[in-house]
């Protein structure tokens, strides 16, 4: 039995990656990506293969 799997879509591409940014603790520090792809586009950041909630207090990381 043969399988078909249509995609309407385009997986998520990133056209900007991230940049090293040197800081000091206690500052706050902005990260920037631009994506590209079907909506919806979803990113998640992780921590040792962790995610990281947005709601958490991630002054740790």
């Amino acid at each position: 039995q043969q399988m078909n799997i249509q995609s309407d879509g385009f997986p998520p591409e990133f056209l900007q990656l991230f940049t090293d940014r040197p800081t000091s603790v206690n500052s706050t520090i902005k990260f920037e990506a631009r994506l590209i792809g079907t909506q919806p586009l979803n990113v998640y950041w992780l921590f040792n293969r962790s995610p990281i909630s947005a709601l958490e207090n991630n002054q740790r990381y």
